[in-house]
């Protein structure tokens, strides 16, 4: 089918002239051909007036074919599909093409904003060709500096034409040619590319991946309410009939947890394997602590810093035989850890024999704890192994198997502060495990808990976690200033005994109670000396963490406190601005419950 196109070769090319396509440019309707671009097409069709340039209005059409292209940048579709400052050059046309051309009112040939270029002859300089307006004479460095210090590599083309250009004017000023100095270096994408493109389906729910965990959709036929915890979907708590108030929930697992059995899903720990003749030494020099001295069939708490001295993240390693450890970490830093421990060993001391698998996804984890948590896990165990106080002692590690037959490892840890154990199962059997143990406990009153109520029982026991381990604590001001060994080397070592991490003034981590027990404590409040104005130089710390407490039956806090280990017993105020609160409160030792630690041993 012919069409009238004044600038139409008769023949040639790769355009199909049997097959008309119809597009618009500012309103106003063309015809095509595949294998056009909407500039051949346009410039078929005589359009040769394509664009504006930016800053001056001056006129714009297409100076190439092809990526190159500085001067016809159009706008393409409409609506949210609207992608601008698109190379009329490249953007291939097709049925029921929109494009509207830019930079122009109220019209691409009627622009009143051409003025501007009447001012063009008054219009100094930018800074960047300022230094080229010297003689030759005066240039230093004459290529790299018009190379990378001026904007002739930063239009829409990218230097492509215009660089180029004007590389071979320098050329030809200094007796040159282009080959010799060479043009700038270009780095992908070599041509723009759509941040739509870059985003792809990666947008609402689809942003970023969501993990569940194996035992979801028991968790989800019981009516737990999820919250996103990193990647993860985690269950908050678990409501049951007659609970009209999230409280009331977390209050009865809380209380089911210190008098009787709970169950928590805790698969989202970060689990890193880690192997080799090296692994003991490794772990030494990226904790604080000691791990080397850490006897088979044992596990240890471990605190990991930051090059600064700052406290990167806390967790536990298990040692399950003289060359191989299992490290956890939190579930929010599981990534940047792994991350740090690959940059360890990949850069700092790659002589090391040790291997690093991210290992989280294969497992299935849960926390049992509880009183009754002994008698609980003895429902599963196969009668074979030993759960004894003797045989799996406070800290221990094993393997046993579970449910006749399943492979399993038992770690006898305790973030509640009760009796319990941490019991792990290739990912496959999680849900099933779950179900089992539910199955077996109602006679010791086993309920399940989510992370609300783990949270209340961690500050219950004054354990730090997000928290405090907010990016600028040290282990001095956690309490744990201890446990970085002055035995050994590690990451952050040196940093952490710079003078201004170990001011005597310094914040320490305490417990806070409501002077008035009727009172809630709110996190994010600052701490103010009784009877002065609440302003900064009055600021003695903050509130992190705060919870209700049903095993003390009030208000609960956890905070940073300038000297707040000397000052036991003491009361300040709890002044939150943002809340309109204004608490007084008690400087409490901590834990709050069981500070002897016998329960976690028993």
């Amino acid at each position: 089918m012919t069409v009238s196109q004044p600038n139409r070769l008769p023949a040639g090319g790769l355009v199909d002239r049997d097959t008309v396509l119809t597009f618009s440019f500012d309103g106003r309707s063309y015809q095509g051909h595949p294998g056009d671009t909407l500039a051949s097409a346009l410039l078929a069709n005589g359009v040769q007036l394509m664009g504006r340039s930016f800053k001056v209005h001056r006129p714009w059409g297409p100076l190439s074919a092809g990526s190159e292209e500085p001067n016809a940048l159009v706008e393409l579709r409409t609506g949210a599909r609207r992608e601008p400052n698109t190379r009329a050059t490249v953007a291939e046309l097709f049925d029921g093409l929109v494009a509207e051309s830019q930079n122009r009112f109220p019209s691409l040939r009627f622009d009143l904003r051409a003025l501007a270029d009447l001012a063009a002859p008054v219009l100094g300089a930018g800074f960047y060709y300022k230094t080229f307006m010297w003689p030759a004479s005066f240039w230093e460095k004459v290529y790299e500096p018009l190379k990378r210090y001026t904007t002739l590599g930063m239009a829409t083309d990218q230097g492509k034409t215009g660089n180029v250009t004007a590389l071979a004017v320098l050329g030809a000023l200094t007796g040159r040619t282009v080959p010799e100095p060479g043009t700038t270096t270009f780095r992908p994408p070599y041509t723009p590319v759509a941040l739509g493109a870059l985003a792809g389906r990666s947008r609402g729910r689809d942003f970023r991946p969501t993990r569940r965990t194996p035992a979801h959709d028991w968790a989800a036929e019981r009516g737990a309410v999820f919250v996103e915890a990193g990647l993860w979907l985690r269950a908050q708590w678990y409501p049951v009939a007659g609970e009209t108030q999230w409280r009331q929930s977390v209050d009865r697992e809380v209380t089911a947890v210190r008098n009787a059995a709970g169950v928590c899903d805790v698969s989202t720990l970060g689990k890193i394997d880690i192997q080799g003749t090296d692994a003991a030494n490794f772990l030494d020099r990226v904790y604080a602590n000691t791990f080397g001295t850490l006897a088979v069939g044992k596990c240890r708490y471990g605190l990991m810093l930051r090059e600064d001295g700052i406290v990167m993240d806390d967790g536990t390693a298990a040692r399950l035989g003289d060359q191989h450890f299992l490290m956890t970490t939190t579930t929010a830093n599981a990534a940047a850890v792994l991350q740090h421990l690959e940059f360890c060993h990949q850069c700092l001391w790659a002589e090391m024999d040790v291997q690093l698998v991210p290992v989280t996804e294969q497992w299935a984890q849960f926390a049992i704890a509880g009183p009754h948590s002994r008698r609980l896990l003895e429902t599963i165990v196969e009668p074979a192994f030993d759960l004894s106080n003797e045989s799996v002692p406070f800290m221990g590690c094993c393997s046993v198997t579970v449910c006749g037959g399943t492979p399993a490892r038992l770690f006898r840890i305790s973030f509640s502060g009760e009796l319990a154990y941490e019991i792990a199962v290739p990912a496959r059997f999680g849900d099933a495990l779950i179900r089992t143990l539910m199955a077996a406990g109602p006679d010791l009153g086993v309920t399940p808990y989510g992370t609300e109520a783990l949270g209340v029982l961690r500050i219950e026991k004054g354990h730090p976690a997000g928290n405090e381990l907010n990016g600028q604590t040290t282990a001095r001001d956690l309490g744990l200033g201890r446990m970085v060994s002055k035995k050994k080397d590690c990451i952050g070592r040196i940093a952490s005994e710079r003078p201004g991490l170990n001011d005597e003034n310094g914040l320490a981590l305490v417990g806070f109670k409501p002077v008035d027990r009727g009172r809630s404590l709110t996190a994010g409040a600052h701490f103010i000396g009784l009877g002065l104005p609440a302003r900064t130089e009055n600021d003695e710390g903050y509130m992190t963490s705060v919870a209700h407490s049903p095993t003390l039956g009030h208000s609960i806090g956890l905070g940073f406190l300038r000297r707040g280990a000397e000052r036991l017993g003491e009361r300040v105020r709890a002044v939150d601005l943002l809340r309109e609160e204004d608490i007084e409160v008690e400087i409490c030792p901590l834990p709050f419950v069981d500070p002897e630690g016998d329960r976690a041993r028993a």
